[in-house]
C-alpha cells in the first residue's frame, strides 16, 4: 500500500460521513417546509436527502407521508416499504406499516391495509411485551 491509499479510504470515510450529515441536514430542511407548507421544497430536499443517503430512512418516511398526502400512493407505498426494508428502528417499522395501510386503503387494497394494520399492532405489542418491568 502507498501512502495515499492511506488517505482515500479516509477520504471515503469523510466523503460518507459528510453526505450522511448533509443527507440528514436536507431531511430536516424538508421537514420544516412541509410543515409551513411549502410542499414543493420538501419534496425536493426530501428527494436530495435520499440521493445523498439512499439509506436514510427517515427521509423515505417522510417524503412517503408527503406523497401520502399528495395522493401519490403508489410512490408513497414504495417509500414506506423501504423503510420496513431498511429499518432497525421498531418504532419506524411501526410508523411505516401504520402509512402503508393508510396508503393501501386510499389506494382501494383493503385486504393489504389489514394485514399492514395487524403487522402494525404486533409489533406494538411485543415491543410493550419486551420493554415490561
Amino acid at each position: 500500500m502507498g501512502k495515499f491509499d492511506d488517505h482515500d479510504s479516509d477520504g471515503v470515510r469523510s466523503l460518507k460521513r459528510l453526505n450522511s450529515d448533509l443527507s440528514n441536514y436536507y431531511n430536516d430542511r424538508g421537514r420544516c417546509y412541509n410543515i409551513t407548507g411549502d410542499r414543493d421544497s420538501a419534496l425536493k430536499d426530501f428527494d436530495m436527502s435520499l440521493q445523498l443517503n439512499p439509506n436514510n430512512v427517515h427521509a423515505y418516511l417522510n417524503r412517503g407521508q408527503l406523497l401520502l398526502q399528495r395522493a401519490a400512493f403508489d410512490k408513497a407505498l414504495s417509500d414506506f416499504s423501504k423503510v420496513i426494508e431498511l429499518s432497525i428502528d421498531e418504532g419506524l417499522v411501526i410508523d411505516a406499516y401504520n402509512y402503508r395501510s393508510m396508503a393501501y386503503e386510499k389506494s382501494g387494497d383493503k385486504d393489504a391495509a389489514a394485514a399492514d394494520m395487524k403487522a402494525a399492532v404486533e409489533l406494538l405489542q411485543r415491543q410493550r411485551r419486551r420493554d415490561k418491568p
